[in-house]
């Protein structure tokens, strides 16, 4: 995802992809990051460990990228329940998330996706002063981290 600091509210992207995702699910995950990047950056998302998240002084907006699209859905054709290999995503982060029993409209899954990547923060907590390394990374917040 690419980011722009101006608007309100982003529109997704509308790809020419034809792998099955909607232009609806793709305003919704724009939409779910852009509300909990929010909530980061004005110091308001909720932590277990300090109260709230730190603040985030340049929180920018996320933008939809059909590319990111097309590469994880090239990933999620083999069926595989592991994270694709560093080559295989193009340099990009990779969040996963499966829903049982399945569930047909994508746009509730693309906020179920979100509200769960990003509930790890509640649950985990992350450091006051924000810095990503191992320990914290095995706390288990690696999802909320590419959420952010």
């Amino acid at each position: 995802m690419t980011f722009d600091a101006q608007a309100e509210h982003f529109l997704a992207a509308h790809c020419l992809l034809d792998n099955g995702m909607t232009d609806e699910a793709r305003q919704k995950f724009v939409d779910k990051h852009n509300e909990y990047r929010s909530l980061i950056a004005k110091g308001q998302a909720k932590d277990p460990i300090g109260g709230f998240a730190p603040k985030a002084a340049r929180m920018m907006k996320v933008i939809y990228d059909c590319d990111v699209e097309q590469t994880m859905m090239d990933w999620a054709k083999t069926c595989q329940t592991w994270q694709a290999p560093y080559s295989a995503r193009k340099g990009y982060g990779q969040n996963r998330f499966s829903i049982k029993p399945v569930e047909p409209n994508k746009t509730i899954v693309a906020e179920k996706a979100v509200d769960n990547w990003f509930s790890q923060l509640a649950q985990k907590g992350v450091p006051q002063e924000n810095k990503l390394d191992l320990q914290v990374f095995y706390r288990g917040v690696w999802y909320y981290t590419q959420v952010t």
